[in-house]
């Protein structure tokens, strides 16, 4: 099954998930966020470590002694999708550079054709003047 762009972001915070920071985490009513939104909105209630769903309102309840990340399971088909769309990202990311520098490197390549003749002009326009002046003297 596909996963939808908007599954591929939090719904708090509109991030992308990523495999570093904003990890999809499931809570028990299966609704995936980021961690660090759960980790925001997570209460420490009657000695339980509770999260209340934004979309449903299950309350998620885990033991405190255990982090929440540690106790909330990663959502695995949007962790696996995660890599795709990094690894389709930087092709594209390293095929622009590669344009880019291809570009960068034909500008650099007109702009010496034009500032050349007139510098190595003005190097033996200075050259003659020097020999000139060298033999007034």
């Amino acid at each position: 099954m596909g996963l939808m762009s908007e599954d591929m972001e939090c719904c708090v915070c509109l991030q992308p998930y990523s495999r570093r920071e904003k990890i999809p985490r499931m809570l028990h009513c299966k609704h995936t966020f980021c961690g660090l939104c759960l980790q925001a909105m997570s209460r420490l209630q009657s000695g339980l470590l509770t999260v209340c769903c934004p979309l449903c309102r299950w309350i998620t309840c885990t033991e405190p002694s255990l982090t929440l990340p540690g106790s909330l399971w990663v959502n695995t088909e949007i962790w696996d999708q995660i890599l795709d769309r990094q690894q389709e990202e930087e092709e594209e990311w390293k095929g622009a550079n590669r344009q880019t520098q291809t570009t960068t490197q034909r500008r650099r390549a007109e702009k010496e054709a034009w500032i050349f003749p007139f510098q190595s002009r003005r190097y033996s326009l200075s050259n003659e003047a020097i020999s000139h002046n060298r033999t007034d003297r």
